[in-house]
């Protein structure tokens, strides 16, 4: 049997398995809490040209009238010379050490455009919601968004991010996370955003997506999510976590076995040059 379909009938097995323990232990990616527990109700209006956005004026003080079954995760951004907000209940980073290669850049993309997806304004929800029961997670910016940002496209948004975004702040958030780390990208989530302290912090997330493909990147967001979301956020889904593993691994091998798969088709293209050279050499002689 060829190499290619051996690798194939196992891709299918891997797949199998995989959608086994998926159903298994859950039913859907809400069901699970791999979104932000409100996020229907708190993804950003579309507005059209010209309306007011979210960044154009003071927030309203928060009417504090709901009160989450489940910590709810929330963006905003990290000017440069600026501290973090006060009054969250977790604070996180989306860090990228260095910035994008021709090789990575698919990979932040697709991390950006997930999360701007997937995650709310702080300053929408906090009209409704308490900080005591947000996540808020950071971009690191060199300057102020421009008024308007919310309304502006995702891959707009996305670009702009890239363009501006603070690295040297990231990697100094980076020096503080605990143990080695690889390039990233990271999410990384403390309760207190004093990351330069002298002291270790008893509990934290450290989402490391340097194996992450670009397009499992927002599956890998919604483990975060979902992990944020605990009241005891330091307490893995050990059966949602399998789950990502096996998928990124067999995105793995199926990157192998299409790269097995072009070598095949090239080494059998030469075998049938030299082939027909030497039937072409032997009938001249």
């Amino acid at each position: 049997m060829p190499r290619s379909i051996k690798y194939a009938l196992f891709a299918l097995v891997i797949f199998a398995i995989i959608f086994f323990i998926t159903m298994l232990g859950t039913q859907s990616v809400r069901d699970i809490g791999g979104l932000s527990p409100t996020e229907s109700e708190y993804m950003p209006d579309e507005k059209a040209n010209g309306e007011e956005s979210e960044d154009s004026g003071p927030t309203p003080k928060s009417s504090g009238s709901m009160k989450p079954k489940k910590r709810i995760t929330v963006r905003d951004f990290l000017v440069a010379g600026e501290k973090e907000g006060s009054g969250y209940s977790l604070y996180s980073y989306l860090l990228f050490k260095v910035p994008p290669t021709e090789e990575t850049q698919g990979k932040y993309t697709a991390l950006l455009a997930a999360f701007l997806q997937k995650v709310s304004a702080a300053a929408k929800v906090e009209k409704y919601v308490e900080r005591k029961y947000l996540n808020v997670t950071y971009l690191p910016v060199n300057r102020r968004i421009p008024v308007g940002f919310e309304n502006y496209g995702n891959a707009q948004k996305v670009n702009w991010i890239l363009d501006n975004y603070n690295y040297a702040r990231a990697r100094v958030i980076c020096a503080a996370i605990p143990g080695e780390l690889s390039n990233g990208p990271f999410i990384y989530s403390v309760q207190n955003p004093d990351y330069l302290g002298s002291e270790e912090p008893a509990h934290f997330i450290l989402q490391d997506m340097a194996r992450a493909p670009s397009h499992l990147c927002g599956l890998w967001l919604d483990k975060f999510l979902k992990q944020a979301a605990r009241e005891e956020f330091w307490q893995r889904d050990k059966m949602f976590e399998l789950t990502i593993n096996l998928r990124t691994a067999v995105a793995a091998l199926a990157g192998g076995v299409e790269s097995v798969t072009h070598s095949m088709d090239w080494w059998q293209g030469k075998m049938d040059q030299w082939i027909w050279v030497d039937k072409l050499v032997a009938s001249n002689q």
